[in-house]
């Protein structure tokens, strides 16, 4: 290999950095659909007093394990998000989809040469975008379902 091809270690690493920052950003926002999802439940459950601990956790365990196109639909059901939301947490989903599922193995060539680690990092940054937004409005959906469970 010429010096040219060869990737440098610290490539690799800002690389790795990256993509783990966004894979981690990705599975944030499936725990979010969920803890809002359970909160949500919570209440709906127990229209005359708030839930106990023990029935919060029993709800986790029955929602996170859902995949996070399940989590999806059950929110679209609660017709809580504005359409341009709900488009939001679907472009979000497909590009988790292709982050977490795809993007390492359907892009080889582009971990042989230092352009086209930069390159890689390019396009996990474009994955991320709507991901990190969606996580954002995620995270609002949890804080507005737990201060209705304190009224």
């Amino acid at each position: 290999m010429d010096g040219a091809s060869t990737i440098q270690p610290e490539v690799w690493t800002d690389f790795c950095a990256e993509y783990g920052g966004a894979v981690f950003t990705a599975q944030s926002l499936e725990k979010n659909l969920a803890t809002f999802l359970t909160f949500h439940e919570a209440r709906k459950r127990s229209v005359v007093r708030r839930p106990t601990p023990q029935e919060i956790i029993q709800l986790i365990d029955d929602i996170d394990g859902n995949a996070i196109g399940e989590l999806l639909k059950r929110i679209r059901e609660l017709q809580v998000l504005s359409p341009t939301e709900e488009q939001l947490l679907e472009r979000a989903n497909k590009n988790r989809q292709i982050l977490i599922h795809h993007f390492l193995l359907g892009h080889p060539d582009m971990f042989e040469t230092t352009g086209g680690m930069e390159k890689a990092r390019d396009e996990v940054q474009l994955l991320l975008e709507p991901i990190t937004e969606a996580n954002r409005l995620s995270q609002e959906l949890v804080e507005k379902e737990i201060a209705r469970m304190k009224n």
